[in-house]
């Protein structure tokens, strides 16, 4: 509470800060304390303020900052996890961290698989508050409004308060609320009122809650109907927030340690840099007490030097101030110790400078003036020092306080002045129509409120951003745009200005659409300057691009002003003297027919030239029309992928000997912009393929780029995003890009891919354009920004298309090269096929989990099976499909769980196939699951289980899991028992029914009869020991069960349609 632990040096490392918000609730404190403290270190600390997990529609932008979270712009994060993951599930939480896991990385609130975290105790905090209702003010029925389900931190709180209410004896479930979020602070206080008609102070006489704006949105309520804190009901909240001190009734609460968690969580992750082992800390979170609950009321203030508790020594002095300020160790050592020692020397000097030093701390952190009294009770009770030096000093303290107050004021009035400044920019903002204006604008007007270094950056439709401007510390002022790699901070030329000091980079959208951020430098201002910063700034770029859109159009209407005047230019010149002559030769043909002058061979002469004359005219007025609409970007495109054969000149086709990936662009334009090239086909054409794309080497007649029929050529190849680099006059390469999956213009980049990810399951290929090729699926979450996708669609099973179709979740993939080898895609588009594809099974696909095998009959196949690794995968898959039924190989009871938790899988069919079951526990646990059928996967192949299948699929209903749950021991049962002679008495008998009763219910279940399955399951055993031992068929046959090696034979055949010894032949 008293000040810093010392710092440690970060030699010079980046360190971000990932958090929800800067301006409002305990963020404020956090946030800034923190700040202050990296602005001390050497180095860089970039705080990244997002929103909560839980946000959707434009908050869910902010989160869009996050992206900017990774190994490229620091060495090391500091994620405030409880904040980010308010409302959201553990799993999402620790989902949403994945993204960092190439980061060294500590958590606060909220621990994160392996990650250090920093806590507090907020269980402990609310049941030390809860015990002083009981204790100090005799509470005896106590209510208590939670707060959400998912927030680690809430129910510590409240496990907090049931452990003390419990203990004492007054526990009342009724008294308790359901999950309230924290943004429905007035719902638990209705639900208490209104829906169980609790009365304040006849059926509850206390209240506490999980949050301090809980408590008072409560207390406000409860005031609307007649009952006040605290004459009818005393009250404690949660958090200690500026509004707990500020009500007119002052309200206890639990304080929590804010400031230190940010520098304790920084302090972890140095050390963690610097290689050394970290643990978890908890900070301890103590009680505040107020007026709310009955204490610290005028009575107390005027009664503050009556106390029987007499200090007769130093140490016990220095202990109990300790306690009083709850300072930790470094704090009384670095703080109390020098602090007193000056006052029990009587160095006066020393002890008031250290004493206004301290104060002026303890007020910035808006102490409690009532703790300040209480340590001059204890002071005015010691009996160590004479009684005229105490009266003395305590007289000077008092002095002391208002003018340390009076200076905080000071400060908070430069505070408004800032806040003045920050309005005169927003005035300016409003002239600014470009982004120079706007650069100019901030960096006059920010450097006054001390913000010494700012950068703009927009996003670019083409994945890259774009450095629009900035200024840096020294004041110098850049408005040379740059494009550059989304993933970094900044232009590498730029990094120079970001090495040192304590940056926010907040995010800039307008209504549904992320615009880009801003980055600017950390001044004393508060979170509320920063937002309205960020906000202004946003409004600011909109009206730019509004007003660039306005000026493009214009160009626009210019430039197709202009194209028009040149097209009819080109038509006196190319068109109009053509037709003269045209018209001259049928003035002449007229008069020879006025004269009688009729030869049929002169005038079928004359006619066939009239007729190529006119075709001729036509094809140029054609590309000279198509020309003019091309250079207005208004040439008509039907984009389609196509194969590159499509569009080569026959003789060249007839030449190819290698097959080459599909092109995506307009086939039948491209194939007369290469014939206009290749000419009379005199020349030589030859194709190669490369990362960049598909390239065609042209040598041909002379090359005359003046002509409008190659201009037309180049800028059809231009339109689709190719590339023509003219050689000379005789020679051109043309480059075609390969597409990407979401028919969107290649990825501009400097960088080379650096491998070829395979997405095809079935394929197995080394190496590409001398690149590695890596199997999707052996991928990690985290997949490679800068690569190549490899895939045959033709023939792939639906699992495939799912996986490809899932790439949209994925920018880079989605917009990744790819090189496509198939038939069915030519002539339609990547995502209109695989839309079509998955929605046709979005319904309908089975899936397995961790499954090795993925085909069983007609009711698993490739055309509707979808295979994913684990758990970890489960809530993306269901984005793009809802199964029909879901598929384990092993029993897995707590996947079992969350799958049931899940509302799109709560009702779906669970099929469990092992290969072997034994453990009762494991049995025992699945069969408390609705929906679920067991059975050994060497029966899973008969046609039995396979109707069974169908008609589950077709809507019949699984047996409830008590009676499923007989059929289950069963299966058990015979899985342990198989290699000895069974009795089906014995086994009604080991489940507890009758025979005749488990015979129906086994078949209605699995489909199969209890011996048949047992012989299925028989057979199996034996099969595995037929392939992995040298067993003869006789000893086999009586391993696995069979008695009689010739009824063994017989079922083997029916089984396998061979005899057992042939098994080991096929093998």
């Amino acid at each position: 509470m008293l000040g810093e632990n010392l710092n440690i040096g970060t030699s010079g490392k980046r360190i971000g800060f990932a958090l929800s918000t800067i301006h409002f609730g305990s963020s404020l404190k956090l946030w800034f304390k923190l700040a202050n403290y990296a602005s001390q270190e050497k180095g860089s600390f970039f705080i990244f303020p997002g929103s909560n997990l839980s946000n959707s529609g434009a908050n869910s932008l902010f989160n869009e900052i996050y992206k900017l979270v990774n190994s490229e712009n620091l060495d090391g994060l500091i994620s405030w996890a409880s904040s980010i993951s308010n409302g959201v599930s553990y799993e999402k939480s620790v989902e949403f961290h994945k993204k960092f896991e190439n980061l060294p990385f500590v958590t606060i609130g909220q621990k994160i698989n392996g990650a250090p975290s920093v806590s507090f105790d907020a269980y402990e905090g609310m049941k030390e508050l809860t015990k002083h209702l009981i204790v100090v003010h005799g509470a005896k029925k106590i209510a208590f409004i939670r707060g959400p389900k998912n927030h680690t931190s809430a129910q510590d709180r409240f496990r907090g308060f049931f452990d003390a209410v419990k203990e004492a004896g007054i526990l009342d479930e009724n008294l308790i609320s359901d999950y309230t979020d924290w943004y429905e602070s007035e719902k638990g206080a209705v639900q208490l009122y209104n829906e169980r008609n609790l009365v304040p102070g006849k059926d509850f006489d206390a209240l506490l809650c999980a949050s301090d704006m809980i408590a008072l949105s409560s207390v406000e309520y409860f005031e609307k109907h007649g009952y006040k804190v605290p004459k009818d009901y005393i009250c404690g909240g949660f958090n200690d927030s500026v509004e707990s001190r500020v009500s007119s009734v002052s309200l206890s609460t639990v304080h929590m340690p804010m400031e230190k968690l940010g520098v304790v969580a920084y302090q972890k992750l140095v050390q963690l840099l610097n290689g050394e082992k970290v643990e978890d800390t908890v900070l301890p979170a103590y009680p505040v007490i107020r007026e709310s609950c009955g204490c610290n009321n005028l009575k107390h203030l005027q009664n503050f030097y009556d106390s029987k508790k007499r200090i007769k020594n130093r140490d016990d002095f220095v202990e109990e101030i300790s306690k009083l300020f709850h300072a930790d160790e470094k704090e009384r050592e670095e703080l109390i110790l020098p602090l007193f020692e000056a006052l029990f020397e009587n160095n006066q000097s020393d002890f008031y400078r250290r004493l206004s030093d301290v104060l002026t701390v303890y007020f910035k952190k808006e102490g409690e003036l009532f703790t300040l009294y209480e340590a001059l009770r204890l002071f005015k009770n010691s009996t160590f020092l004479p009684e005229e030096y105490v009266t003395k000093v305590i007289s000077t303290v008092n002095l002391i306080i208002p003018q340390i107050q009076r200076k905080i004021c000071e400060l908070r009035t430069f505070s408004e002045k800032n806040a003045s400044i920050v309005s005169s920019l927003k005035s300016a903002l409003l002239a600014a129509h470009d982004f120079d204006a706007l650069m100019k604008i901030l960096s006059d007007y920010l450097p006054k409120i001390g913000i010494r270094s700012t950068a703009l950056v927009l996003y670019e439709e083409d994945g890259t951003s774009r450095y629009v401007g900035g200024f840096n510390s020294s004041g110098e002022l850049c408005l040379e745009e740059k494009l550059f790699s989304s993933k970094l901070l900044v232009p590498e030329e730029f990094k120079k200005d970001f090495e040192y000091g304590v940056y926010l980079v907040q995010p800039l959208f307008m209504e549904n659409k992320p615009l880009g951020y801003m980055i600017n430098g950390y001044s004393d201002c508060d979170g509320s300057v920063y937002e309205g910063l960020r906000v202004s700034v946003g409004n600011t770029i909109q009206n730019i691009l509004l007003f660039k859109e306005i000026d493009k159009a214009r160009q626009k209407a210019e430039k197709a002003e202009f194209a028009k005047t040149e097209f009819f230019a080109n038509v006196g010149s190319e068109l109009c003297d053509p037709l003269k002559d045209l018209s001259a030769k049928i003035f002449q043909m007229q008069g020879n027919i006025e004269k009688g002058i009729v030869d049929q061979d002169i005038l079928t002469e004359q006619l066939i030239f009239l007729r190529s004359q006119i075709q001729s005219q036509l094809h140029k007025t054609v590309t000279l029309v198509e020309l003019t609409r091309s250079q207005v970007d208004d040439l008509p495109m039907d984009k389609k992928l196509f194969d590159i054969r499509q569009v080569l000149p026959g003789s060249v086709v007839a030449s190819l000997n290698q097959k080459f990936p599909l092109i995506y662009g307009d086939p039948d334009r491209l194939k007369k912009a290469l014939l206009t090239f290749f000419g009379d086909g005199k020349g030589t054409m030859s194709l190669s393929a490369g990362y960049e794309g598909l390239k065609i080497n042209l040598r041909t007649r002379h090359l005359d780029w003046k002509d409008p029929e190659f201009l037309l050529a180049e800028k059809i190849i231009l339109l689709q995003y190719g590339e023509v680099q003219k050689i000379d006059d005789e020679s051109l390469l043309i480059i075609l890009p390969w597409p990407n999956l979401a028919g969107l213009p290649p990825v501009k980049t400097e960088k080379s891919p650096k491998n070829v990810i395979n997405l095809s399951s079935k394929e197995t290929i080394s190496e590409i354009f001398d690149m590695p090729v890596v199997n999707f699926d052996a991928l990690a979450d985290d997949k490679p920004e800068n690569a190549v996708l490899y895939w045959r669609s033709d023939n792939a099973p639906i699992d495939e298309w799912v996986k490809v179709y899932s790439l949209r979740h994925n920018e880079n993939l989605f917009r990744a090269p790819i090189l496509c080898y198939s038939h069915e895609l030519i002539s339609h588009n990547f995502v209109e096929m695989l839309e079509s594809k998955v929605r046709a099974q979005k319904s309908a696909p089975v899936l397995f989990i961790n499954a090795k095998r993925t085909n069983y009959g007609t009711w698993a196949t490739d055309s509707n099976s979808v295979k994913i690794q684990s758990m970890a995968e489960f809530e993306h898959i269901l984005e793009e499909i809802t199964p029909s039924l879901i598929v384990f190989e092993s029993i897995d009871e707590e996947s079992i769980k969350k799958i049931r938790k899940n509302p799109k899988t709560v009702l779906v069919p669970i099929i469990v196939l092992p290969e072997t079951i034994s453990s009762e526990e494991e049995v025992e646990l699945l069969c408390a699951h609705p929906r679920i059928i067991l059975c050994n996967s060497g029966a899973a192949d008969s046609e039995q289980f396979e109707s069974r299948i169908h008609e589950i699929l077709a809507g019949d209903e699984i047996m409830p899991p008590h009676t499923g749950a007989l059929v289950k021991k069963a299966i058990l049962y015979l899985n342990k028992n198989a290699s000895q002679q069974i009795v089906r008495w014995k086994l009604a008998d080991t489940v507890h029914v009758s025979e005749d009763y488990l015979t129906r219910i086994f078949h209605k279940e699995i489909g199969l009869s209890l011996w048949e399955y047992l012989n299925r399951y028989r057979i199996f055993l034996a099969t595995k020991m037929l392939l992995e031992t040298n067993d003869t068929i006789y000893e086999i046959a009586e391993k696995s069960g069979f008695q009689d090696q010739a009824y063994f034979c017989r079922v083997f055949k029916k089984v396998y349609g061979i005899p057992p010894g042939k098994i080991r032949t096929k093998q």
